[in-house]
């Protein structure tokens, strides 16, 4: 509603202000929209502007609301969308002439579905993917929170950038290939490689922990030559990294995930090395039994590791180069970071040696979410206990398609996909952004409770309405209009203020980087037209289906923008 309090209800009641000989700017964080149950629609906290022009608050809220009615009437204001103000106390309650607004509506709904463009640009940094290893549900999370805030803050109207940062090099490399070509050595598949070299991954862990001593220096060795760019290696290396890249791309187009530009781990090997020796000569690092360091003791970050002893980097010495390179490569005013709450520390103490080397730190920010588990507890790579995106996926496909065969439902194949898919990216998207979440497919794919075929149902059932109201009564949605529709009756009046939130809503989760408000909203929007949908006979003749039919067509499409904008897709029929 901040639309139509800045554009409707504000202006007016500047106008009177500024008539009285009072100079005041109203501002809309001073109004606030009422629960349903009330008879009006948005209240007026008149304490901060008692202060400001000299009233006591209750003296303000009789003035606003008497005076402003008589200055209305005196002005004849027939495009007036107050319809009524009283106070009760220091509150004015505001009731809208919902017909007006309705009308507003119809003569300016792609301004209302959108925000103006900000000047603000934004890279998303995201799908952090190690290659060599399975793409498994953490990864999942990793893709659809930042996917999802990507389309939000570009609906909200920031300039959002995509850039993903892919593992191609590193300690795990080093110990895939001493497995790969001391024990293994058989020839590499060309399709799917992540499972096989997921496998192999546990084993060279197992291996390791079987004799430390003897493996972990050998490990170390050939971490240095990749480092090094030892010729025969770094051949093995990219051959099985464009594969793994490969299969990566392929998960993305199917999870429907934009992936923008590309940094591999590699691509600052070089880099880094140039960042530390110069970091070392302006006295940022120091040197320490051999490793380089720095102390942030002093803002309790502990000691940060730059360097190890033998020379070879870790993941905050390439996070460091990273970031000098997406500062050349994108002019933003910020940028985010979508990783794991387990890296917190790792990013506090990266942000905080670039803001000692004078880089301008204050645009960076850590977006951590909470790490996705099954019912039967937490995975690991090194274990090799892990559910792939494959596995996952399939598992949910054949539980959403054992659930509609029982329903009769045609098309089986693409509709239990699209349920699998949806309730996937729900599951992933639903709960805080910052909460572990466990993950449980029979539940996932339920059409009872919070689940998302629950909300595909709602959107298919309001599709069907307005295709029988074409059918039965000739009805065109499009040539409709929202002043015919009851928006005031009191059993529509929650869903009408739910709807009108949306853009409201959409501005809330970009302005907090979390998807999970669009979500939370889709949820309770689907309950309350399910709600409504059992208690208002909308196809029982012309007049009362031409009234509802623009109200139907009006939750169908906002439901459908706001599923979009979570990258998920809606069915016509289910």
């Amino acid at each position: 509603m901040t639309r139509i309090i800045i554009e409707h209800i504000i202006p007016p009641l500047q106008e009177y202000f500024t008539s009285q000989g009072r100079s005041f700017m109203l501002e809309h964080k001073f109004f606030w929209l009422v629960p349903a149950d009330k008879p009006w629609h948005i209240a007026l906290a008149c304490f901060p502007l008692a202060k400001a022009i000299g009233y006591k608050p209750i003296e303000l809220s009789e003035r606003i609301a008497t005076g402003r009615h008589q200055y209305a009437l005196s002005k004849n204001d027939k495009n007036c969308r107050i319809l009524s103000i009283k106070n009760i106390g220091p509150y004015c309650n505001i009731t809208l002439d919902m017909r007006k607004v309705a009308a507003y509506l119809d003569d300016q709904k792609a301004i209302f579905w959108k925000w103006a463009p900000k000047n603000h640009t934004v890279l998303i940094e995201w799908r952090q993917p190690n290659t060599h290893k399975e793409f498994h549900v953490w990864h999942l999370r990793n893709a659809l929170i930042p996917e999802a805030l990507c389309r939000i803050m570009e609906y909200a109207g920031y300039t959002v950038h995509r850039c993903c940062y892919i593992g191609d090099i590193g300690a795990h490399i080093a110990k895939w290939i001493r497995y790969y070509t001391t024990f293994d050595n058989s020839s590499i598949p060309t399709t799917n490689i992540n499972e096989r070299a997921a496998a192999i991954y546990a084993k060279a862990w197992k291996k390791i922990e079987e004799n430390p001593e003897l493996y972990k220096p050998q490990v170390h060795e050939i971490h240095k030559k990749l480092e090094d760019w030892d010729e025969k290696l770094t051949k093995l290396r990219i051959k099985t990294r464009d594969l793994c890249l490969e299969t990566f791309k392929e998960y993305f187009r199917e999870l429907d995930c934009n992936i923008g530009h590309i940094y591999l781990e590699s691509d600052v090997e070089k880099a880094w090395i140039e960042l530390v020796k110069e970091w070392e000569k302006k006295g940022i690092v120091r040197r320490s039994q051999g490793a380089l360091i720095i102390d942030m003791e002093d803002v309790k970050l502990g000691i940060f590791v730059v360097l190890k002893s033998n020379g070879a980097s870790l993941y905050a010495t390439k996070d460091l180069a990273l970031a000098y390179r997406k500062e050349k490569d994108f002019q933003f005013d910020e940028s985010i970071y979508i990783v794991a709450t387990e890296q917190e520390h790792h990013f506090n103490q990266v942000f905080e040696g670039l803001r000692r080397a004078w880089y301008p730190a204050h645009k960076l920010r850590h977006l951590s979410y909470g790490m996705v588990v099954l019912p039967d507890g937490k995975m690991s790579s090194r274990k090799g206990n892990t559910v792939t995106y494959t596995n996952l996926r399939d598992m949910v496909i054949t539980v959403a398609h054992k659930i509609i065969t029982k329903k009769n439902e045609a098309n089986n194949d693409d509709l239990a996909k699209t349920i699998a898919m949806a309730a996937i990216k729900f599951g992933m998207l639903m709960p805080d952004t910052h909460k572990e979440i466990v993950f449980d497919p029979q539940k996932a794919v339920s059409f009872e409770g919070e689940t998302w075929p629950y909300i595909l149902y709602t959107v298919a059932r309001l599709h069907s309405v307005i295709e029988k109201a074409q059918q039965e009564f000739c009805i065109n949605p499009h040539n409709l209009s929202l002043t015919t529709a009851p928006l005031s009756a009191p059993h529509l009046r929650d869903l009408t203020l739910s709807l009108l939130s949306f853009p409201d809503k959409i501005q809330e989760a970009a302005t907090q980087r979390k998807p999970t408000i669009i979500a939370r909203r889709c949820f309770d929007t689907a309950q309350l037209i399910n709600h409504r949908y059992h208690h208002e006979k909308i196809l029982t003749d012309y007049q009362t289906a031409s009234h509802l039919l623009p109200l139907v067509h009006f939750a169908r499409d906002t439901l459908t923008t706001w599923l979009h904008l979570l990258g998920i897709k809606t069915v016509t029929k289910m």
